[in-house]
């Protein structure tokens, strides 16, 4: 009977612990959004360059643009001669629409990303699916790259990265040739006498043209020290969006699986208390039965 108790009990604690577990990741849904801060970090920068970047935001262009869907609607639906046009319109939105910071998950957004970025790796929050990062109002270069190079192959054109020093950007291939974008930092090509790919601006020395107005010639020679093209079709922190799409389910839904295994195991608890009781009842009548039978003997002995 001791061995049987002891199961009862295992089961009753472990169905206690996963209520506490399911009620926890239910409730974290709810907290404020800005509960635990995963990345620190500064909107306003004091150099030319972070104050250049912010004064191309435009909040009237948060509630316009909150998926790639709106942004590819918005980017075909523009009267263009050529897709090189439709990409510029789209690199525009994405110039004034984010403020130039990383965009991280909140709370109620994914908190299993929060409490990782916070206590494992601050990275491990800052968004990497294009969607939400659309869903907020910071990005950084890496992140707008990440974006601009999805609409890119949802149009049909074939993209890479370009990893500088501290700076990401990108490239669009179209009519066989690559075209730079660049559209954190916005170059001027206007100066250098229309958009071209990165290796004909380094090799014509127009980088200093380019980003005149944006960057210091010292800027641009430490950001240009080191150019690292991406494969074509190479998709951006692949580690990173399965992870962040496993966890954004995870902290909306997971709750549901300590809830599932408190009812299975409530289900079993029950079992087996009815089982020990009628074990209990059954040993009962067997010892009320054997004791009437001493009793009957012991009367006719006498």
């Amino acid at each position: 009977m001791f061995p049987f108790i002891m199961r009862l009990n295992r089961r009753s604690y472990g169905r206690s612990l996963c209520l506490i577990i399911a009620v926890v990741g239910l409730c974290m849904n709810f907290l404020p959004a800005n509960t635990i801060d995963p990345f620190p970090y500064v909107k306003s920068g004091d150099d030319r360059f972070g104050r250049v970047l912010h004064t191309w935001y435009r909040p009237e262009l948060n509630g316009r643009f909150t998926d790639m869907n709106s942004l590819l609607a918005y980017a075909r639906q523009q009267k263009c001669r050529d897709t090189l046009c439709h990409l510029e319109a789209a690199a525009w939105v994405l110039r004034h629409r984010f403020v130039h910071a990383y965009g991280v998950y909140n709370v109620r957004e994914n908190w299993i990303a929060v409490l990782c970025g916070r206590f494992i790796w601050k990275d491990l929050a800052a968004k990497v699916l294009p969607d939400d990062i659309l869903s907020g109002e910071s990005a950084s270069c890496s992140q707008v790259s990440i974006i601009f190079i999805a609409l890119c192959r949802s149009m049909g054109v074939p993209a890479r990265k370009v990893a500088l020093r501290g700076h990401f950007a990108m490239e669009a291939k179209l009519h066989g040739q690559w075209f730079f974008f660049d559209i954190d930092m916005k170059p001027d090509f206007s100066t250098i006498g229309g958009r071209r790919s990165l290796a004909s601006i380094l090799a014509a020395g127009a980088q200093y043209r380019l980003y005149a107005h944006t960057a210091s010639r010292r800027d641009v020679d430490r950001i240009f020290s080191s150019v690292i093209y991406g494969a074509d079709g190479e998709w951006l922190a692949p580690r990173a969006a399965v992870f962040q799409t496993i966890t954004r389910l995870l902290s909306h839904w997971g709750w549901l699986l300590p809830a599932l295994g408190w009812a299975l195991l409530s289900a079993r608890v029950w079992t087996l208390k009815r089982r020990y009781e009628r074990m209990w009842l059954k040993g009962k009548h067997v010892r009320a039965y054997t004791a009437t039978c001493n009793d009957e003997r012991m009367r006719r002995a006498g």
